[in-house]
């Protein structure tokens, strides 16, 4: 099934997705949608997204997943997905075959930018990417040296943190995680694994690869790196 634009919602609720947060992410996307510039598509997302939340009132825990266009309203019972949305021209279905084996969660990260997604068999997922803003090294007008280093390793740490929520977030929704590899240039990674800011069953089974890519292209390098193993 395919929309006239990217009106179609695909929404993946673990079962330990709060309800409350999934309503409140999805009135924040409906009053985002009011932007669109296209009558058709704009009125379509915000009624896609009004049927979502409107099942939403009736459900008091996840393990499912929904799937919203053309006027109706598609419901999956599902185990051990990740949490997902993603508004797009079709239906996004291949996560549902993650819940039949095992499989290897990545993170492929730097400094600037960073995507999560899950590897099953030669099947890449990309669940999440996302950008740091951390300030580049050279120093603005008005920061002392100092001062400057230091919001910029603020930023950093902080940076650390949301990755570590956000592994926690869609790995740890998943219990069948055999893998979880961290990937991209060589010190930041380390940097990273270092702060101990992983939740400890993350941290216990976490492996290194270098690289040269972080974000989506980095995922494809790492995807190709293992398959040449």
């Amino acid at each position: 099934m395919v929309g006239r634009g990217t009106e179609f919602i695909s929404l993946y609720i673990p079962r330990n997705k709060s309800i409350v947060d999934v309503t409140n992410y999805l009135k924040l996307e409906k009053a985002t949608a009011s932007n669109i510039k296209n009558d058709h598509v704009r009125h379509a997302v915000e009624e896609n997204l009004e049927r979502c939340l409107q099942r939403l009132r009736n459900v008091k825990s996840g393990g499912l997943a929904l799937f919203s266009g053309n006027d109706h309203l598609y419901e999956v019972v599902l185990d051990n997905i990740p949490w997902y949305y993603r508004c797009s021209k079709t239906f996004q279905t291949d996560l549902i075959v993650l819940e039949q084996s095992p499989k290897t969660a990545i993170l492929a990260m730097d400094l600037s930018e960073a995507s999560f997604g899950y590897l099953q068999g030669s099947r890449l997922f990309v669940l999440k990417s996302v950008t740091s803003g951390i300030p580049n090294k050279h120093r603005k007008g008005g920061f002392s040296a100092n001062r400057f280093e230091h919001v910029r390793q603020e930023a950093k740490h902080d940076w650390f943190k949301r990755l570590a929520d956000y592994a926690r977030e869609y790995f740890l929704d998943n219990q069948r995680v055999e893998k979880f590899i961290i990937h991209g240039e060589s010190f930041t990674k380390r940097e990273f694994l270092k702060q101990n800011l992983l939740e400890y069953r993350l941290q216990n089974i976490a492996q290194l690869s270098d690289g040269c890519y972080a974000g989506e292209d980095g995922l494809y390098e790492c995807k190709n790196m293992l398959a040449n193993l």
